[in-house]
């Protein structure tokens, strides 16, 4: 969840993150 004042772009960020985070290293 992204905190209020934050764009909703940084949202789309934490989704590309989180599945970066789950592909094997």
């Amino acid at each position: 969840s992204v905190p209020p004042g934050i764009p909703t772009d940084t949202t789309n960020l934490d989704l590309k993150l989180n599945s970066f985070t789950q592909l094997p290293s």
